[in-house]
């Protein structure tokens, strides 16, 4: 199914008060935090085309410039070597196809991502007398966190098994 098929199924025991757009948007940062540990069968996988860059070892004698009067100068910086990597052909979108087992994984932190702007708007709006309902920025960030750096690389975590 689509990525914005998906995040529409999701129910909410609440209001939700941001736009459709910003929705959707939500579905999309997760699925993105979820390509840092994990591949997305849709979407192609960026490949490096040049080999890492190596440095080459420094020469003392190069390094420094001494001057007609002896004063030592540094030399000139050497320009990094940055590898070159490719567009991917077909990019994360909320039209992207997202397999269960995808959206297993990306399902709670969206989740998290909506109620933390949810949480925006309802604060953002508490000057003009909106009753402000469910968890603040801070508590559901805090979750937010929690879920990136502990529960989604393990659950995103996936090795083949080789028999020897």
């Amino acid at each position: 199914m689509k990525l914005v098929e998906l995040a529409n199924t999701v129910r909410w025991s609440y209001g939700i008060v941001i736009s459709d757009d910003d929705y959707n948007q939500q579905a999309v940062n997760a699925a993105r935090v979820y390509l840092g540990y994990a591949h997305i069968a849709s979407v192609d996988p960026v490949v490096m085309v040049d080999p890492p860059p190596t440095c080459p070892q420094p020469d003392p004698a190069a390094e420094v410039v001494i001057g007609y009067n002896g004063t030592i100068f540094d030399a000139a910086p050497r320009p990094a070597q940055v590898p070159t990597y490719p567009a991917p052909t077909s990019k994360l979108s909320k039209d992207s196809d997202i397999t269960d087992g995808e959206w297993f994984v990306i399902r709670p932190l969206f989740m998290l991502y909506v109620e933390r702007e949810n949480a925006r708007a309802l604060e953002a709006s508490k000057q003009l007398g909106v009753e402000v309902y469910g968890r603040t920025v801070d508590q559901v960030e805090a979750d937010i966190r929690t879920y990136e750096t502990q529960d989604l690389p393990r659950l995103a975590f996936a090795q083949t098994v080789e028999v020897v």
